[in-house]
């Protein structure tokens, strides 16, 4: 009997033993578990942060590439706005020029057309009557042509033909009206001193009649 308790006693303890390893074992398991599980939470929230930093880095690099281009952008419209208005600039100089030297080359013709019309004035200024100082018979055509270039404005035209007219008639109806007209178109012309010496002749020779009025008026206006 002893011998048989021995043994179920050895057996019996044997029996826990075995047990206990196994609880043991499962507790060291669960731990290591654990233990695992909370070392994957770590990295998991871990790369989480990671990636949720590089996210912040991305969004933070990208407004900054924003404001650059922004930066450039306005850097290039000041840029076209001021070539564009340089460019306006230029163009506008230029038509300036352009119309400066078209001015130039129309006052330098004109003055070339005066002087030439001056020098035959006072060709015709200088011939003197040969005919005896009878009265010579009106050309009244050759007034009317030189009223008509008068009337039209043709100034130097109707200079050459009131002169003409008054070589040829030089007690003719027309004398005074024609040495007016002369004067007048040459004050259109701009030539001044040659407009009053016949204003002053129309004043010196019809001091009474409504042309010497007008002389004088024009001759104030050339002052």
């Amino acid at each position: 009997m002893k011998g048989t308790k021995f043994i179920f006693i050895f057996g019996v303890s044997v029996g826990l033993t075995g047990c206990l390893m196994t609880r043991e074992q499962i507790r060291e398991s669960a731990s290591s578990g654990r233990k695992e599980e909370r070392s994957q939470i770590s990295e998991a929230q871990i790369k989480k942060a990671e990636q949720a930093a590089q996210i912040d880095d991305f969004e933070e690099n990208m407004r900054s590439l924003r404001g650059r281009v922004e930066v450039l952008e306005n850097n290039w419209n000041q840029i076209s706005e001021q070539n564009q208005n340089q460019e306006n600039a230029n163009k506008a100089s230029a038509e300036a020029n352009a119309k400066l030297m078209a001015f130039e080359e129309a006052l330098r013709t004109l003055e070339t057309q005066i002087q030439a019309l001056t020098v035959e004035v006072n060709q015709l200024k200088s011939k003197k009557t040969v005919s005896s100082p009878a009265p010579v018979r009106e050309n009244k055509g050759n007034y009317a042509g030189a009223d008509e270039a008068f009337n039209k404005k043709d100034w130097k035209r109707a200079i050459v033909g009131f002169q003409k007219y008054r070589d040829m008639n030089p007690s003719g109806k027309w004398y005074a009206d024609a040495t007016y007209k002369i004067g007048v178109s040459f004050q259109e012309l701009n030539m001044r001193s040659e407009a009053k010496s016949f204003f002053e002749e129309v004043i010196a020779k019809y001091p009474k009649g409504k042309l010497s009025q007008k002389a004088q008026y024009r001759l104030k206006q050339l002052k």
